[in-house]
């Protein structure tokens, strides 16, 4: 009815729900938004913590230690940031003069149920363990340590783990090389770009990237 003058959509990643929100002429600023649904077509500002770069540091860091067989964890057919991540990961190996071994990424689709169960059949599945895996999340991070440790190996002498957000929720976190998030800054941000486009709606959209911060820790041997 009018009286709604901007919306900020947090960590939205239904493909059809961010087309519908897209198709309305209110003002809106997403945080992040799903690899499906491009910048462009979202109708509004997008922000993004930066990953491609972070993750990018961290693989060839993992390299540089003498890694030689890293994999990747996380869908990244599920949000954008995840998707940069994975970029990242890929980059960091070509840079190095490597080829990305898809069969030792898992990248698909993740049930949120299933989380432990699909990563398990994952690792049932390798013809061999990668001796490093960089993760799209702590969350996911974890429940790979958790199984890791289940299969009598040791991290990071066996393999090394990294994860992404810096979540101290989990204990296990405490001693996970990761990316530190800036949530502060983030929701101020947010907050003075919807107060923007909702004084100048006919601006041209912008993309904008926060900055985040690499932890390196015991995970990676740190």
């Amino acid at each position: 009815n009018g009286s709604v003058h901007g919306i900020i959509v947090l960590n939205v990643y239904n493909e059809r729900l961010l087309r519908l929100l897209a198709e309305t002429q209110i003002p809106k600023v997403f945080l992040d938004t799903s690899s499906l649904v491009s910048p462009d077509e979202l109708n509004g500002d997008l922000l993004l913590m930066e990953s491609r770069n972070s993750v990018r540091n961290i693989t060839a860091h993992l390299l540089e230690k003498g890694r030689t067989l890293p994999g990747f964890m996380g869908d990244i057919g599920y949000a954008q940031s995840n998707r940069e991540r994975y970029e990242g990961f890929c980059q960091a190996l070509m840079d190095a003069g490597k080829t990305p071994n898809p069969s030792l990424c898992l990248t698909t689709p993740l049930g949120i149920d299933s989380y432990r169960e699909e990563i398990d059949s994952f690792l049932s599945s390798l013809s061999r363990m990668p001796d490093s895996f960089v993760c799209a999340s702590d969350y996911v991070a974890c429940i790979l340590m958790q199984l890791l440790e289940k299969r009598g190996l040791r991290v990071p002498e066996d393999v090394a783990v990294s994860g992404f957000d810096n979540n101290i929720e989990d204990l296990l976190a405490e001693n996970l090389t990761t990316v530190q998030v800036f949530n502060e800054e983030l929701g101020s941000r947010l907050a003075l770009q919807i107060l923007y486009r909702i004084k100048y709606p006919h601006t041209p959209h912008e993309v904008t990237y926060l900055e985040s911060k690499v932890l390196y820790r015991a995970s990676t041997g740190d």
